[in-house]
């Protein structure tokens, strides 16, 4: 049996001298800049406090900011707008839960548009970037 590359198509050539078309196989797709990191670290300790101390519209907008995160940035960028879409609540609530949680240390404000989750309840990247954004976070108010 051999192989000829015929185009979008390979043609197969039998031992016998038939030719049959098979289409190529599909080219494995490179993680894009945009796509983020694959991983997401979350402390034991965090996901069983977590239930406890936050609500459940905190802890949609600090999944929400986690999954946004880009490979080339530790943070995500959206707008309050954005964000109440996402997670489907009113601007005006999403608002407030972001600063609460800004208060508590749970999120960083960046810029008005780039948010960042405290690593202590949950990261983004690598094991090593993770353990030394935790070495300079404090921890939030549980």
């Amino acid at each position: 049996m051999k192989s000829i590359a015929r185009g979008p198509a390979i043609a197969v050539v039998h031992e016998n001298g038939e030719i049959v078309d098979s289409p190529k196989p599909k080219a494995r797709r490179r993680p894009s800049r945009k796509d983020g990191p694959l991983y997401v670290m979350l402390e034991l300790e965090a996901a069983t406090r977590a239930a406890d101390s936050l609500t459940r519209t905190e802890e949609k907008v600090l999944n929400t900011i986690l999954a946004n995160y880009t490979a080339v940035e530790p943070y995500a960028r959206m707008t309050i707008s954005d964000l109440a879409g996402h997670i489907g609540v009113a601007r005006q609530n999403a608002y407030a839960t972001v600063k609460r949680l800004v208060e508590r240390g749970f999120l960083y404000k960046i810029s008005s548009t780039a948010w960042a989750v405290n690593p202590h309840y949950g990261f983004r990247g690598s094991r090593e970037e993770w353990q030394t954004a935790i070495d300079t976070a404090k921890e939030p108010q549980w």
